[in-house]
């Protein structure tokens, strides 16, 4: 009898039961990720109150979380090529754990952003490698577990903002002590549950396959994840990256500061600022799911033009409308309309003949965060100096306006536009 060294014996691969088990600990783990961002818009007039913030203070405060992004974005790529993908999902979940425990510990502006930071730089990592970690488990049905993964992910902001303002209101009795315990204890609760679960991950068994075919080995060719300057200097790629940052900037700009508006603007809301956050999420879940149902380029070039001016145009006759229930019903009629943008638009790209269209996204991405913090910034500036939400809100909302301009303008949409012509031309 040959006796077989106990290390060339590979592991066994996990069992469904075992791969359901990881799947299911990612998905929730990542679910829970969303506390921080549905909960800002709620928390943001007393979160200004507590650390004596201007408006432009604030913007630049949650604009953190995109400058930590950048790097994440820069780099996760490598880091998955050289670590494998298991490791950096584990590494995103105990890190983006260890960020919430840094804002729930600090209790000073310092910390807090510094804990917003690293939060939008874990966050942004495991926003790639949770996606990919869950096609090593089930490589035959990607398309559904990247669904399941969406819907879970979108779900609880449909929720959590509700319960963020109940807890608001219980706080208000008890001034800024009360607020803080509001603010921090469910940063500690939620960031010892990360920390945990990406433990339980790391001491899993996985098959080695896992992790090493998202390893790029020695005798592969690496991965191309820089991005190269002459891939974007075009005016389709150009025109793309613009209508990326424009909906990225606009979107979350008035999605942060348009709670703050109401509570500013009127003295009695029959609708807390709060449903208008849980609206938010309501109106992406709904259109995204009837966009991945609807048969591809119908109404194309419709939605790429008008729905972003639409919903632009509701969300300025609501702030100016001066009536608080039309505030939160007409900013979710909305979103129903520019939730359709991003989509139709990374739709409309590639369906296009363009072999750069990863470089293209990814400096899109990129881009976005840094349009997303100065356009934060600036609607913060904007409601300081004229102390009027509604002109700074009506600026930020102008993103969508000028979205479907540049994509009329443009000819973006058509079966064979000019931006699309020119850029055959000139790859040929």
């Amino acid at each position: 009898m040959v006796n077989v060294p106990q290390e060339v014996i590979p592991p066994p691969a996990p069992g469904p039961p075992d791969r359901r088990r990881l799947a299911v600990t990612v998905i929730c783990l990542n679910a829970l990720t969303a506390y921080a961002g549905t909960t800002f818009p709620v928390f943001g007039t007393r979160i200004r109150e507590l650390f004596s913030l201007s408006a432009e203070q604030y913007g630049s405060l949650m604009g953190m979380q995109s400058l930590g992004r950048i790097p994440a974005l820069l780099s996760v790529g490598p880091l998955i090529s050289r670590f494998g993908v298991r490791r950096i999902a584990e590494l995103g979940i105990i890190g983006s754990g260890a960020s919430f425990l840094l804002l729930g510990i600090g209790g000073s502006l310092l910390s807090f952003r510094f804990g917003l930071t690293s939060l939008g730089l874990l966050t942004a990592i495991g926003a790639v490698a949770y996606p990919a970690f869950l096609f090593t488990l089930y490589p035959d049905v990607k398309r559904r577990i990247f669904s399941v993964n969406l819907v879970s992910a979108s779900a609880p902001a449909m929720l959590i903002p509700i319960l963020a303002g109940k807890m608001l209101r219980w706080s208000e009795s008890g001034g800024d002590e009360a607020f803080r315990w509001v603010l921090y204890v469910p940063y500690l609760m939620i960031g010892s549950a990360l920390v945990g679960g990406g433990l339980f991950m790391a001491v899993r068994k996985y098959a080695p396959d896992e992790s090493a075919d998202n390893k790029t080995g020695a005798n592969q060719p690496q991965s191309t994840s820089r991005i190269r300057l002459v891939e974007l200097l075009n005016i389709r790629s150009l025109l793309v990256i613009v209508l990326i940052c424009l909906h990225a900037a606009a979107d979350n700009t008035v999605y942060m500061f348009l709670p703050m508006f109401m509570e500013n603007q009127f003295d009695d809301l029959p609708i807390a600022p709060a449903y208008a956050v849980a609206g938010h999420a309501l109106a992406y879940v709904v259109t995204r799911s009837l966009l991945s149902v609807m048969p591809e380029r119908i109404g194309q070039r419709a939605i790429l033009c008008l729905s972003g001016p639409i919903g632009g145009l509701i969300v300025m006759a609501s702030i100016w409308s001066g009536n608080p229930t039309y505030v939160p019903l007409l900013y979710t009629l909305a979103c129903f309309f520019f939730a359709a943008e991003y989509p139709t638009l990374i739709s409309e790209l590639s369906s296009r003949s363009i072999g750069n269209l990863g470089t293209i996204l990814a400096a899109g991405l990129l881009l976005s965060e840094l349009a997303t913090f100065t356009m934060l910034k600036m609607t913060g500036r904007l409601v300081d100096q004229t102390d009027d939400y509604r002109v700074a809100l009506s600026f930020a909302a102008g993103g969508f306006v000028a979205f479907g301009a540049i994509a009329f303008l443009t000819g973006l949409g058509r079966t064979r536009c000019v931006a699309s012509r020119q850029y055959d031309v000139e790859h040929e």
